[in-house]
């Protein structure tokens, strides 16, 4: 099977999040950045361009939001548009909404699970997606 590498940047403070998002992740052939903080995340855009942003909304510095809005803003300068994904416990509506008025392309509830990974991939890369084979 040819995979082709998929550029990730996980914006994610916990730590067992983040483990276990990458377990997910790493199957389907991803190259993985992790990012604890929200003034991380904006550093690490700046150094190289995603295929996708998986962004935490509750970051300990600057919220999610923020940080989308940020990136929204320097992707002008660079003339791309990186898809932003919210990844968060918090499903309620109003959390949607404040998720897209930042200018997210999606969101979805934790766990990351092979499933939703699979249908990211799928919807926000250019690049096809392997699928997995539950043994």
């Amino acid at each position: 099977m040819d995979v082709l590498k998929k550029s990730i940047l996980l914006v994610e403070d916990s730590k067992l999040a983040q483990k276990m998002a990458v377990m997910v992740l790493k199957p389907f052939g991803c190259e993985i950045y992790t990012a604890d903080t929200g003034a991380e995340a904006i550093i690490q855009f700046k150094a190289r361009i995603y295929d996708l942003i998986l962004m935490d909304l509750g970051l300990p510095d600057i919220d999610g939001y923020t940080v989308t809005e940020t990136i929204r803003e320097l992707k002008e300068k660079r003339h791309t548009h990186t898809p932003i994904v919210a990844l968060t416990a918090n499903a309620e509506n109003e959390f949607r909404e404040n998720a897209k008025k930042a200018g997210m392309d999606d969101f979805i509830s934790k766990p990351l699970t092979v499933e939703k990974a699979e249908d990211l991939l799928a919807k926000y890369s250019a690049k096809p997606t392997p699928k997995l084979r539950m043994l």
